[in-house]
């Protein structure tokens, strides 16, 4: 693997790392029903409203723990078999996350009218992660598949 992918692939890691932590603290505060300490944000607004659970029981970001785990997961396949054709799938995959990313954006500032910080810092890495993404398959645009 070049410099360039496996700094891409290491940066895929730390960033699906610290979305999985956001995700997987939301998920926590979400089933202990635990308010979250959120100075000067609405946190708990958006972390209690109608739009924060898919079919009313399954949190959000339940399903941001497992994006970002899937990330992760699939970061450490391709530097761990150096696989760069999964690693190219996988730049294309952040695209979903960015367009939930979005859409949840849109919610709070649009229908909801209030910020989540934790939520808005989930935005951010899932953004981050379609950039590097974006950058990778720009870079490589022109390689063979397998290189």
């Amino acid at each position: 693997m070049t410099k360039f992918r496996s700094i891409i692939v290491t940066l895929f890691m730390i960033v699906s790392f610290v979305g999985l932590a956001d995700a997987g603290y939301l998920t926590y505060e979400h089933y202990a029903e635990i308010p979250l300490p959120c100075s000067n944000f609405a946190c708990e607004t958006v972390t209690t409203s109608e739009y924060s659970v898919l079919f009313g029981v399954i949190p959000l970001a339940l399903l941001g723990v497992f994006y970002y785990l899937g990330v992760l997961m699939t970061s450490v396949y391709v530097y761990l078999t150096e696989k760069t054709n999964v690693l190219k799938v996988l730049s294309l995959f952040t695209g979903l996350g960015l367009i939930t990313s979005v859409y949840l954006v849109y919610l709070q500032v649009s229908v909801i009218h209030a910020i989540c910080i934790y939520c808005m810092a989930s935005a951010g890495t899932s953004t981050l992660l379609f950039v590097l993404g974006m950058v990778y398959l720009q870079v490589f645009k022109n390689k063979d598949i397998s290189s």
